[in-house]
Parts: structure tokens; sequence; C-alpha cells
């Protein structure tokens, strides 16, 4: 059973937890990391602590861990004025025989300590707690701010061992991409030639072509890159590289996805057929992808603007999936009722991937058609079929037989002049 005593204790250590993480950028540490990858046995360097917040700071410096026993500091307790905005201190890491290959980690805390605190009454836990003894209360808990520097210790690999990153630069088509390696000399032994082969592939991992990088040597501890330039003579979408890697009769390979041009769907036509003002009709968005896989969950939206620019209409088509540098045709369907005769734009958009293409259209409405033209005029339709094409002859033959009665009004009107002269 938790007795009051430890219970109190228990609620003063979270308490002051909390006030650690509202106060952790008073104290501060450089450099937070250093790295030791010259293969000395002993190893010399400084850690120089921040006082932000220009206060008087006691602070404790210790070492946690695996590997806490390798460090050495000169000062374990250091006092900062407030005066001082910093403080620099030298350690020593004392690095044995048997630590394995790779990276080890040796993390060092600066904890700053309250200031009843004194040197010779603390004890210092590995989880940064600090219990302080007192004589008449016994043992008190208390934390406060700490950071945490690390040391970071690179031990070789034996023979020759190689570890690599690749990196692929965006680009359109027709622009070049760029392949690097990036290489880092791991082993106790240099290395006399690397290069490597970037295999391009496509969306179904089918080889398109290979692209060989320059060779370089690299000594052990060192880092360097292989570079591979290829242009991108293809349609926009997702492709591979398989970068391989040779180096001294020994491989690695590498893998990445990339990207050409951007992955924009265009809008290629509208088409509205049979139109009738006042009733529901149909209409179609011809959307077209030059993109290298399917791109899911297509939608247009259409706007009828006024003159004004006003919206006054909005009409919804379904949801398709477009297939890999193909089309499909977007369906909704327009309530005309409340429309007029007269001159209209339509902006349509393509929603996909939280992507929007969008194109104008102009529209000229009339009772039994509507004629609708690339408002960028370098394509245009006139949509309505068979009704379209009546009543543009029904519109041609009452034009002449206005033309016909104006002849004959004005032939009148001259027989009658002529006649009165004739009579006189």
């Amino acid at each position: 059973m938790i007795n009051k005593k430890q219970l109190l204790k228990i609620c003063m250590f979270v308490f002051l937890l909390v006030l650690v993480m509202q106060s952790v950028y008073g104290l501060g540490v450089a450099p937070a990391r250093t790295l030791f990858n010259s293969g000395n046995k002993v190893e010399t360097g400084q850690l120089r602590i921040i006082n932000n917040q220009h206060k008087d700071m006691k602070v404790v410096i210790y070492a946690t861990g695996e590997y806490k026993d390798y460090f050495k500091t000169s000062e374990s307790i250091v006092i900062i004025d407030s005066s001082e905005s910093s403080k620099t201190i030298s350690y020593e890491l004392n690095i044995p025989n048997n630590l394995p290959p790779g990276r080890n980690i040796v993390e060092i805390i600066i904890l700053e300590l309250p200031v009843e605190m004194q040197e010779g009454n603390t004890i210092i836990t590995d989880s940064g707690a600090i219990i302080m003894q007192d004589k008449d209360e016994g043992e008190m808990i208390s934390a406060t701010t700490a950071v945490i520097a690390q040391l970071l210790i690179d031990i070789p690999y034996p023979g020759k061992y190689l570890v690599s990153n690749l990196h692929v630069n965006s680009a359109n088509s027709g622009d070049v991409v760029t392949f690097t390696a990036s290489l880092f000399g791991k082993g106790d032994q240099n290395i006399n030639n690397v290069e490597g082969t970037a295999i391009i592939k496509g969306p179904t991992n089918e080889e398109i072509t290979r692209v060989q990088t320059n060779a370089i040597s690299l000594a052990s501890g060192d880092d360097g890159k292989v570079v591979a330039n290829w242009k991108a003579d293809l349609n926009p979408g997702t492709y591979f590289v398989e970068m391989v890697v040779n180096f001294d009769g020994k491989q690695i390979v590498l893998s990445k996805p990339f990207m050409i041009g951007n992955k924009n769907l265009n809008i290629k036509d509208l088409i509205i057929d049979q139109f009738k003002l006042g009733q529901i009709v149909k209409v179609d968005v011809i959307a077209e992808s030059v993109w290298n896989s399917e791109i899911k969950d297509v939608y247009a939206e259409l706007n009828v603007l006024d003159s004004t620019g006003s919206s006054i209409k909005s009409v919804k088509t379904s949801s398709e999936d477009i297939p890999s540098l193909g089309s499909i045709i977007l369906s909704g369907y327009w309530n005309t009722q409340d429309m007029i005769i007269g001159n209209y734009d339509i902006n349509v958009k393509l929603f996909y991937e939280e992507k929007i293409s969008e194109k104008l259209f102009n529209a000229v409405i009339n009772v039994d058609a509507i004629n609708i033209a690339d408002s960028s005029l370098i394509a245009g339709q006139v949509t309505g079929g068979e009704t379209s094409k009546k009543s543009n002859t029904l519109t041609l033959l009452i034009v002449a037989v206005l033309v016909l009665i104006v002849i004959n009004v004005f032939w009148f009107t001259v027989i009658k002049k002529i006649q009165k002269k004739i009579k006189k």
C-alpha cells in the first residue's frame, strides 16, 4: 500500500515535471550532437551550457545508459552567474576496443539543480530525478530542467563497407532527371572503385532504359556521390528507379519512386444534347488524362454565370475513375426551368486528388437550342443535334420572309408614286 508520504512525493514529482516542461527553453547546450570517427581511443571535446534566461544557475553534468562510464568531465557541477550567457566545460571520452561496428551513442544530461541543493547531498538517478538527502525530513524528490547532448561514436565495419542513400530530383516531360546516390565509406578499408547503374521502370515494373553513373574511389570514413542524368522523354506519371551500386566486387541495390510532370487532368469538351429551355437536360463533361496510371474519384462541377459574373445555377456530375492515358464522360443534369434566353458563361471545374482543373465556356441559350464555344477560341462546338439544325433553318426562313416583305413594301411605294405622276 502507498502511504500518504509516498503519495505526496509522487504528486510533487509530477508537479515538478510539469514545471520542467514549461521552462525547458531556459537551459540549452551546444553542440547538441558531436561525431567521433577518427579511431582514436581517447577523444576530447567541449560542451557550451547556455543560460537563455540570464539567471543564477547551478547545473549537474552526467552520462547515462550503456556507455556512461566512458565519459569524464572536469566539472560535474557547474555554477553559472546571471551575468553569464553561457559557460564551456571540457570532457574526455575513452573509447573501448569492444564497441560494436556502426553508430554508438553516449547521452550527456545537463540538469539544472534547484537553488537550495548543495553539492554532496544529492543522488541523481538514471531517470533524471534528483533525490535530496535531508537530515530531518529524510529523502525528498525533486526534478528540474534538463537538456541532452549526444556523443556519436562511429566504429568502422571490417573490410569494405558502404552505406548509400538515393535521391531523385523532380522534373517535367522533356527535362533532365538526376539520380544521385550519396555514399558513405563505413568500412576500415578504402574502396577503389564505386559506380552505379540507374534502371528506370514504368508503373507496371517494365524496364524503360538504363543510365550509367560516374565512377569514384572512397577512402575509409569518407563520403562521396555518384550521379546519373537522364532526359525524361515520357508522358507525365509515376515511375520507379532501381540504382545498382557496385564497389570492388560487392553490390547494393536502392530503389525509389519518382514523378515526371504534374498529375493534372484536362477538360476536353462540354456537350449538352437535346436542349429544351425549361426542362431538365443532360450535360456531359469530357475529361482526359495524360497521366500513366489511373486517377480515382474524378467529378465535375458546372457553374452557370450571368452577365455580372454571378453564379445562378450549379450542376454536379457523377464521380468516375479515369484510366491511364484515357478519357471519361462525367454526366450531370441541369434544371433549366428558371433560365431565360440570353448569353451566359459556364465555368467547368474538375476535382481530383485535392486538385482542381478549370475551363470556361460561352453559352448562347435559345428556346430549343444551346450554342457552346470554348472561351479560349481554340476549339468550339455547337450542340443541340437535329433540333438545333431545325431552329437555324427556321430562323433563316423568317429572315428571308422579312426581307421579301420590306422589298415588296418598297416597290409598292415606288409604283404608287409613279402612278400619281402619270395621272397628273
